[in-house]
């Protein structure tokens, strides 16, 4: 039973590592880009065990919410614009 428990920390702290490297991936410049990234990201997440529910999704969730609020609030860069 000992190794099933060592297993199981190891596998939740390899998720805590590729949420980590996810979240710093998603240094997104506009809401477009960090949402292009989310849905971009589900094969990633699937391969690395963060589903949704789990305390890894969560925390990447509340991540994306921050970064797309501070982004809204802080006007983003408006690429491309005419005016």
């Amino acid at each position: 039973m000992h190794g099933a428990r060592s297993s199981a920390a190891l596998e939740r702290s390899g998720r805590k590592r590729s949420t980590s490297s996810c979240l710093r991936s998603a240094g997104a410049a506009t809401v477009a880009d960090l949402e292009n990234w989310y849905h971009g990201s589900g094969p990633y997440l699937a391969r690395h065990g963060i589903l949704v529910g789990s305390d890894e999704y969560q925390s990447l969730i509340s991540a994306c919410a921050a970064r797309k609020k501070s982004l809204i609030e802080g006007g983003q860069p408006q690429f491309g614009a005419t005016s």
